[in-house]
């Protein structure tokens, strides 16, 4: 029970003072015997009453009241200065500056266009949709070879790579029938 718990801390100056009913001295002496933080404080709360301080003098009392009316004086013109105005109008400026940017990203996320269809799965395989494409839509790229690859063929005439770069799309498709019935029969 947490509320009982600081209602016994709470009488805790007056169970010093020995003010308590006789009641509620025996609930606050029960608590003591449960309650190991209780009993810490009480014991901590005893030592600061015993401790006793000096009379800071008569000067001190005397000058006390004109010391608050300094600080505060202080305070209210430390209020008004040079420094207070722009350390306020600083904080001003940059809270509205910090505004206006999220303001601004917000905005120019919604001005954003959509995302490539095709990276938003950019882990899996898209079937493209050649159908529309004829030979006339793709650029004839002609490579000269180079020297491996002129080496690596014997001769620049009898180069396989230019042959099939020369193949038209009906020819490659020839190729293709007759390399697939050349594997049917196993050879």
């Amino acid at each position: 029970m947490r509320s009982g718990h600081d209602v016994i801390r709470e009488m805790f100056p007056d169970y010093l003072r020995g003010i308590l009913s006789d009641d509620t001295r025996n609930d606050v002496d029960v608590h003591l015997r449960e309650c190991e933080d209780c009993r810490t404080e009480l014991l901590f709360l005893t030592d600061l009453v015993r401790l006793e301080t000096p009379d800071p003098g008569e000067l001190y009392w005397k000058t006390l009241p004109q010391k608050v009316k300094l600080t505060a004086r202080e305070e209210k013109t430390n209020r008004f200065s040079l420094r207070y105005s722009l350390q306020r109008s600083l904080t001003v400026a940059a809270t509205i500056v910090i505004i206006v940017l999220l303001a601004l990203t917000y905005l120019k996320r919604g001005e954003m266009p959509d995302q490539d269809p095709y990276y938003l799965y950019p882990l899996t395989t898209q079937i493209l949709d050649y159908d529309g494409i004829t030979e006339k839509d793709i650029p004839v790229v002609i490579e000269h070879p180079t020297v491996y690859e002129t080496y690596a063929e014997g001769f620049i005439d009898n180069s396989y790579h230019r042959e099939f770069v020369s193949l038209s799309s009906k020819e490659l498709e020839c190729l293709y029938e007759a390399l697939e019935k050349e594997q049917e029969r196993g050879g």
